[in-house]
C-alpha cells in the first residue's frame, strides 16, 4: 500500500490537487460511454475492413441524420457523409469553389460538435489535428447566434480558406469526426488468412488511437512464422497460395519465391485438386499464372506435412501424434490409412514422394 501512496505523492502532492482529480473523474464517470466497436474474422479483406472504419460502421450516417434533421436534403446528408468518410476521393474531385468551402466547412464543425457532445473538451482536444487544435476550439465553442461571435467566427473560417489551408483542415476534421464516433475497437480474431490485404490493416491498426485484440489462429501462425517456426512459416505460404495472393506477399515483405517456383515447375504438373480459390479475382489471372500457383500449392503442401511430422515427432508432449500423415502412407501399395480406411493416392502431388521411396 505504502509504494502506491509513493507513487501518488509524485504526481498529487497536495489536498487540493486530490480534489480536483476526484472531481475531474467523478465528471467523466457521468458522461455517457463512448461507443465500442467489434470487428471479427477480418481475413485480410482491407477494402472491406477500411469501409467499416471510415463509416464508423453506419453510425456516421445515423450521426448526420440526428445532427442535421430536416434541415439538409438527403442528398446533401449522402454527400456529407461521403466526404467525412473518404475526404481524399472527395476533395480529388475539384470543382470546389470558395463558397462550397464556406458552406461545408461549418457542416463538418457541427457535426464534429455533435458527436463531440458525450465527452469532454480534454477528449475533444486530443482528438483534433494538433495542427488546428486551437482553431477548431475556437470554431466549435463560438456562439455564433451572438454577433460578435458570428462575426468572429466567418472571419476565421474566411481566413483558413484564404491560407490555402481548407482542404487540410477538412481532412484532419473528418479525421477527428471518425475518431469520436468510434471510441474503441474490438478486434475478435483473425486479421490474417485468406485475403491479400493484411499489411494494409496492421499499418491501420496501428494508427488506430485506441483498440485491443483477440488474436486468431491464423494470427498465431503468421506470429510463429515471424519467430522462426519454418512449419507455421509453409502453412502461412501455403494458404497464400490456396487463396490466390501468394505474390502479393512476395511484394509486401521482399520474398524471393524465385527458387519455390522454380522447384516446383520441375516437380509437378497441372492438377486441379490444387487449383488456387479466386472467387471474383479469376479474370485477375492468367491461365499460366493459375498452374503456376497450382505447382506451387502442391509444393508447399508436400513441404508443410514434411516439416509437421518432424516438429510432432520432435516435441512429443504435444500429443498430436494422430495429426502425423506421411508415416500412414504405404509407398509401396500406394495407398494411405485414414481412420482404419485405406485410400489409394491418385493424387499426382503424392506421386513424386512415392517415386523417391521407391527408388531408394
Amino acid at each position: 500500500m505504502e509504494q502506491y501512496k509513493r507513487i501518488l505523492l509524485k504526481e498529487f502532492d497536495s489536498r487540493q490537487k486530490v480534489i480536483t482529480e476526484l472531481t475531474n473523474l467523478e465528471a467523466i464517470l457521468n458522461l455517457p460511454k463512448g461507443t465500442e466497436l467489434y470487428i471479427s474474422d477480418i481475413h485480410g479483406e482491407f477494402a472491406a475492413f477500411d469501409y467499416i472504419l471510415r463509416s464508423c460502421a453506419g453510425i456516421l450516417n445515423e450521426k448526420i441524420k440526428d445532427c442535421f434533421g430536416d434541415s439538409l436534403s438527403q442528398d446533401d446528408k449522402n454527400r456529407l457523409s461521403a466526404l467525412v468518410s473518404y475526404p481524399e476521393l472527395v476533395l480529388e474531385q475539384g470543382g470546389k469553389s470558395r463558397d462550397w468551402y464556406k458552406e461545408t466547412i461549418p457542416q463538418l464543425l457541427s457535426l464534429l460538435t455533435f458527436a463531440a457532445a458525450k465527452y469532454t473538451r480534454s477528449k475533444l482536444r486530443k482528438a483534433l489535428p494538433p495542427q488546428y487544435a486551437y482553431i477548431i476550439e475556437e470554431l466549435v465553442y463560438s456562439d455564433i447566434a451572438l454577433a460578435d461571435k458570428k462575426s468572429y467566427f466567418d472571419n476565421i473560417l474566411s481566413y483558413v480558406i484564404e491560407l490555402g489551408e481548407a482542404i487540410p483542415f477538412i481532412l484532419g476534421v473528418s479525421s477527428s469526426i471518425r475518431r469520436l464516433l468510434i471510441d474503441h475497437l474490438h478486434v475478435v480474431g483473425d486479421i490474417y488468412d485468406r485475403g491479400a490485404g493484411s499489411p494494409q490493416v496492421m499499418d491501420e491498426l496501428l494508427q488506430f488511437h485506441s483498440l485491443d485484440i483477440q488474436w486468431g489462429n491464423h494470427d498465431i501462425i503468421w506470429m510463429g512464422g515471424f519467430f522462426g517456426s519454418k512449419a507455421c512459416m509453409l502453412n502461412a505460404l501455403r494458404i497464400a497460395a490456396r487463396y490466390g495472393y501468394l505474390w502479393d506477399i512476395e511484394k509486401a515483405y521482399g520474398l524471393n519465391l524465385r527458387p519455390l517456383t522454380l522447384f516446383s515447375d520441375r516437380t509437378y504438373k497441372a492438377n486441379p485438386q490444387f487449383r488456387p480459390i479466386l472467387g471474383n479475382r479469376e479474370d485477375d489471372f492468367t491461365s499460366e499464372e493459375i498452374l503456376q500457383l497450382e505447382k506451387v500449392h502442391q509444393a508447399l503442401s508436400i513441404i508443410q506435412f514434411k516439416l509437421e511430422t518432424q516438429l510432432i515427432k520432435r516435441r512429443p508432449e504435444f500429443q498430436m501424434e494422430d495429426q502425423v500423415k506421411l508415416d500412414n502412407i504405404d509407398y509401396l501399395k500406394e495407398c494411405v490409412t485414414i481412420d482404419g480406411k485405406n485410400i489409394i493416392l491418385r493424387i499426382p502431388a503424392f506421386k513424386r514422394l512415392i517415386r523417391l521411396i521407391q527408388q531408394n
